[in-house]
This record gives structure tokens, sequence and C-alpha cells, in this order.
């Protein structure tokens, strides 16, 4: 069944993602694990779309983990379980065996005035696991105060 999958992308792979695939990608989806680690009921619509924004959320700290800038595809793509269910996590994290461009709905990135707070939130995480990044309060500020714009797929590999 196809997913919609919050998938944390660097910038070439957003520029193979438009000429090609991706294969084998962590992502972060609306799965039960997460929706309860957040207090959410997995039969409520709105519910549902709280738990989409949220793996949105936790793919950008991925792109901080890893000192990119946040670039987030979501996507309707075929998922296998990623390990939070078997670890224990609660981020809802999946693995897309294949990433193609028109499975992308769309790419959400940091807007130009939100940069400095992203780039000093990535230092300060840096090091440490996706829960204590989470958990960060310039990461907490950061998600608050700088929302990601949408964005095509075309859009953000032609810039």
């Amino acid at each position: 069944m196809r997913r919609l999958v919050c998938v944390p992308l660097s910038t070439p792979q957003v520029e193979q993602l438009a000429s090609g695939c991706l294969r084998n990608l962590a992502g972060f989806a609306a799965t039960e694990t997460q929706m309860a680690a957040f207090g959410l009921d997995p039969a409520s619509a709105d519910d549902l779309e709280m738990a989409e924004y949220q793996a949105v959320c936790i793919a950008s700290v991925v792109c901080l983990l890893r000192g990119d800038r946040r670039i987030v595809a979501t996507a309707l793509v075929e998922v296998e379980p990623g390990g939070d269910e078997i670890s224990g996590g609660s981020f809802g994290k999946v693995v897309v065996a294949e990433l193609a461009a028109e499975d992308v709905v769309a790419v959400f990135v940091d807007e130009p005035e939100a940069l400095g707070a992203a780039e000093a939130a990535s230092h300060s995480v840096q090091g440490l696991d996706l829960s204590a990044a989470w958990e960060s309060p310039p990461v907490s500020s950061l998600l608050a105060e700088h929302g990601l714009l949408w964005h095509s797929l075309g859009e953000i590999a032609d810039s």
C-alpha cells in the first residue's frame, strides 16, 4: 500500500531525484507508533494530518543532524518498516526502497529568513541522536518560529 512519507534530502539528492530515482532511503510517516508517541488518534482525520505534519518536521530535523539545509520531499510510495517498531522508537521511521520524481507530491525547504536559525540549530545538534535533537531548545525554536515553504520538485532542482 502506498502512503505519504517524508524523506529528508540533500541538495545532491534533489538533483539526482529530478533526473531519475533514489533507492533505500530513510523516511518518516504517520505510523501507529509515531501517532501513539505524540498522543494522536489514528481514527481521527485531524490527528492523521497532524501526524503527517510531525513527520515533515521530524525529517527536517534529520537534515539538521546531517549538517544539511532542511529539504524534505513528501511522496506517495511503498514503504517497509524502518526500525521504529523494532527499537521502540517513536518517530515513524520507514524505509523507502525507491523514490522516483513522479512519486513526489511536494518539497519543503526553509524560507530565506530562516537559513541562519537553521544553520545555528544544525550546529547545536551535531553529535546528538534524533530524540535528543528533537528535544533541543534551538530545534524547538526553529520548528516553532520558521515553517518550511512548499515547492514542486522542479522548482527546487532548478534553484
